[in-house]
């Protein structure tokens, strides 16, 4: 056989090859409004992705089958894709805008399969191409996407300053609309309601006036209402905004944020009461995200199970659901959440009397957040170390938890300085250390602000209480 046959056949091959793909790409174009058709065809696509070598029609299947994958949390595909298009021989000649768009979507793929550390690496790539494209748009975008990282790992004074940053680049109102929920997610983190309430409605309405009462914009702003407001402690109002999340999510057959509904609403039944819709909810929840591979919010979702579970008094299978919970919490490079989560499911061991494993959990949060050099978090895990050592009879070792956590919070009046004051003053007078008890019994009384966190009448009443202890006591001491 000639070599001219061998190089014709080769190239009727690769004709082939490309004319298969381009059959799929068009039937996937065709089909964007049609989740039922793109899965019927998935398969299919996959196999034609994997033989093409044109980096140009390998961008085009990524930008047409990105929604379906996203929406169904094929994140391992997805990245998978955009991975290979990146580390091609041939990459340079995909223009800078392409070049962009690959890092941009992997970076935030990146952080959906619980890589956030990783992901915001990614994305500081495509921020400097976007720079170097001029792009205010994408600059934004970028920002944007970043800043919703930083949002769900808790870091939340970055995710402010890009929030701003963003919005110096866009007057785009559905750019401008991401950016407000970035920022009502940050604020409603740190407490301030207000600021969280006014950023989501500013969110909608942007949504709303962009695209009407549906899409996914409107569904995730409506879903963050649904945040605040269980914050607020307006819990059928928060129940209303996740129903429309929820009623706009099957619409448009996004497993991810449908899931997260199901969870939220099962936040919120638990809150009312209500166990058996509570539970149903989780049910829901938990097996879209297992089939995802969605540890962020499964995570959650097993959590909550877990107190749902010890508020019914089902023990064994609280603990089952709250171990599994860490062990996949572990496994993820976010050292916030698993701090919080071992300081939380810690609290449920000490309630449930399992000493030794409170102290352990209590233990590890502990640590990490003096790592992370979080104050607050740590004052509230050596608190609750704290009640952990007491109940196991270690009173002294919690005593001296206690002083730790005092010292990270003394300059600063909260309702955590003085529960923290209180438990001192507690544990010092059950060790009849009454002098002890009396000396932070005067700093509670002189701190600044100390009216709107304790009654007044009842502590002086309480240093009347030890002074007279004292009187009567021959081993009063410090």
């Amino acid at each position: 056989m000639s070599i001219f046959h061998r190089n014709d056949s080769k190239s009727k091959e690769i004709n082939a090859r490309i004319r298969h793909a381009l059959y799929y790409l068009g039937q996937t174009q065709k089909s964007l409004d049609d989740p039922s058709t793109i899965q019927s065809m998935y398969p299919q696509i996959k196999n034609a992705w994997a033989k093409l070598t044109n980096p140009h029609l390998k961008l085009d299947f990524i930008w047409a089958v990105k929604e379906y994958q996203n929406r169904n949390g094929l994140w391992e595909d997805y990245e998978h894709w955009l991975q290979e298009c990146i580390e091609q021989s041939d990459f340079d000649s995909i223009t800078k805008e392409g070049k962009w768009a690959l890092y941009n979507n992997w970076g935030t793929v990146a952080y959906y399969r619980g890589e956030a550390h990783r992901a915001l690496q990614i994305l500081q790539t495509a921020l400097e191409l976007a720079y170097e494209e001029q792009s205010s748009q994408k600059i934004s975008k970028t920002l944007s996407n970043m800043a919703g990282i930083c949002a769900s790992i808790g870091q939340w004074p970055q995710t402010i300053a890009l929030c701003e940053r963003a919005l110096l680049q866009t007057n785009d109102i559905l750019e401008q609309a991401e950016v407000f929920l970035h920022l009502s997610r940050a604020y409603s983190d740190l407490k301030q309601f207000e600021n969280a309430l006014n950023y989501a409605d500013l969110a909608l309405k942007n949504f709303i006036t962009g695209n009407g009462e549906h899409g996914s914009g409107y569904a995730r702003a409506n879903f963050q209402l649904g945040r605040v407001y269980l914050e607020l402690k307006q819990i059928e109002k928060a129940v209303n905004f996740w129903q429309r999340a929820q009623q706009e999510a099957q619409q448009l057959e996004d497993k991810v944020l449908l899931a997260s509904c199901h969870t939220q609403l099962a936040r919120a039944y638990g809150y009312l009461g209500q166990f058996i819709e509570s539970q149903e909810e989780l049910l829901e929840a938990i097996p879209l995200q297992e089939a995802m591979s969605d540890n962020n919010n499964l995570i959650f979702s097993l959590y909550t199970l877990g107190q749902l579970q010890v508020a019914t008094q089902q023990m064994d299978k609280a603990q089952g659901y709250l171990e599994r919970a860490l062990s996949i919490a572990r496994q993820l490079n976010h050292p916030n959440k698993l701090a919080a989560l071992l300081n939380d499911v810690g609290q449920i061991y000490t309630a449930l009397n399992l000493r030794a494993e409170a102290v352990t959990l209590l233990h590890e949060s502990v640590a990490l957040r003096e790592q992370l050099q979080d104050e607050n978090g740590l004052a509230v895990s050596l608190t609750n170390l704290a009640t952990a050592l007491w109940i196991s009879g270690s009173r002294q070792e919690a005593f001296i938890q206690l002083k730790r956590a005092y010292i990270t919070q003394s300059e600063k009046p909260s309702k955590l300085l003085f529960t923290i004051l209180n438990n001192i003053i507690k544990l010092a007078e059950v060790n009849g250390q009454y002098q002890v008890a009396l000396h932070y019994i005067e700093i509670a009384l002189s701190t600044e602000d100390a009216i709107y966190f304790v009654d007044m009448e009842h502590y002086r009443k309480w240093q009347e209480k030890l002074n007279s202890k004292i009187i009567h006591s021959k081993d009063g001491n410090e």
